[in-house]
């Protein structure tokens, strides 16, 4: 299985679905018909975020995080081999939120992970009330051209 397709993991258990991920190549490329706003970036939460996504690099996940439902979706193997393709990204040179909204009384947050080797990688993670992991999915984002303007 070759990595773009192992990145389009997804463990979704408190949304029905991903919000949508295709960026346009604009500078200040925000995503495309985004469900939610981008809203103000909370440092605590990015870091958790961040290190949610470290331990899944590494195939170390603290299962008390994720609620039993999630919990019950995810193998061993699975991390493992996540874990293995979101290393193939090389140095992380950033971790930005993109969005961040609230969906089947679940939090969601996008973020955009840029590694040493393309392409971006989205991260979705979404938080029930009581502040567990009952989503999460890693996506390469999709770079849309500019439109060329008419003559």
């Amino acid at each position: 299985m070759t990595s773009q397709r192992l990145l389009l993991f997804c463990l979704l258990a408190g949304l029905t679905a991903a919000p949508a991920l295709a960026q346009t190549a604009t500078p200040d490329a925000s995503p495309a018909t985004a469900p939610g706003p981008v809203a103000t970036i909370d440092p605590a939460q990015t870091a958790r975020a961040r290190a949610e996504f470290d331990a899944w690099r590494t195939g170390t996940i603290d299962r008390s995080h994720y609620d039993a439902q999630l919990n019950a979706k995810i193998s061993d193997a699975d991390i493992s081999d996540m874990g293995g393709h979101l290393r193939t990204v090389g140095t992380i040179a950033s971790f930005t939120q993109l969005q961040r909204g609230t969906q089947n009384g679940s939090n969601y947050f996008v973020y955009k992970i840029v590694g040493s080797v393309p392409p971006p990688i989205a991260m979705v993670i979404s938080f029930d009330t009581a502040g567990k992991v009952d989503g999460i999915s890693f996506q390469p984002l999709v770079t849309q051209p500019s439109p060329t303007p008419a003559p």
